[in-house]
């Protein structure tokens, strides 16, 4: 057995006809990889991405995770062509960094995600000696 994507590699999805993987590399940006080994690149204009699924075998659904709202799109392998299809923000936005994780249907339609939330009580004391 040898290993598809090298060290470091995240989030790897492969495509349906298993022909090819495409993952998160700690550098930030998509990486195409060649199931049969071999030929791989990066996906161009990908940086802080994740991807969640393929919807045919040239297209993969991702969010970008540097900034909230956090854009939902899909994205053509070879080129990095680009498509949003929505913008993933919770109804309550204080104390909300990132999205942290999705799922999604294969048309992008329906999704779901996760994100931490970290919120602070502030007292004031008075009188204290």
């Amino acid at each position: 057995m040898k290993a598809v994507t090298p060290d470091g590699s995240m989030e790897c999805r492969g495509s349906p006809d298993s022909r090819q993987v495409v993952a998160f590399q700690s550098a930030g940006s998509l990486w195409l990889y060649d199931s049969a080994g071999g030929h791989r690149h990066p996906i161009p204009d990908t940086d802080d991405s994740i991807p969640i699924r393929w919807t045919d075998n040239h297209t993969v659904l991702a969010f970008r995770t540097d900034k909230l709202p956090a854009k939902l799109f899909l994205v053509d392998v070879v080129t990095g062509k680009q498509k949003i299809l929505q913008e993933l923000v919770p109804g309550d936005r204080a104390g909300v960094s990132q999205i942290r994780a999705a799922v999604a249907s294969a048309d992008g339609r329906t999704v779901a995600y996760s994100y931490h939330q970290i919120l602070y009580d502030l007292y004031v004391v008075e009188g204290l000696k």
